[in-house]
């Protein structure tokens, strides 16, 4: 009999073990990547815009200095430039750099 107690008690932990731990693994998951994002540098910043000189004309791009990069070039409105790099659609409606 008190065999069969002490087995019971060991079974009643190990079950309380398990489910405190199912309860702290997403938090613990969570915790993790809220600290792994905060300890990144990055240079994901925009450097230029697009912009459009006549209201029928084709888009051009001009950066945060006010230096106008190209103009008229693009039938379609490009996305702004991130790292050195935009996107624009192209004739067959896709997005291309």
């Amino acid at each position: 009999m008190a065999k069969t107690h002490k087995k019971d008690n060991i079974t009643k932990t190990i079950t309380t073990k398990k489910s405190v731990m199912n309860r702290l693994t997403p938090l613990l998951l969570f915790m993790v990547m809220i600290l792994s994002s905060c300890n990144k540098e990055t240079n994901d910043y925009v450097t230029a815009f697009p912009y459009m000189e006549t209201d029928k004309g084709k888009w051009g791009m001009i950066t945060t200095d006010g230096e106008v990069l190209f103009s008229q070039e693009f039938k379609n409105q490009p996305t702004v430039v991130r790292n050195g790099v935009f996107l624009v659609k192209n004739e067959a409606n896709l997005w291309v750099t």
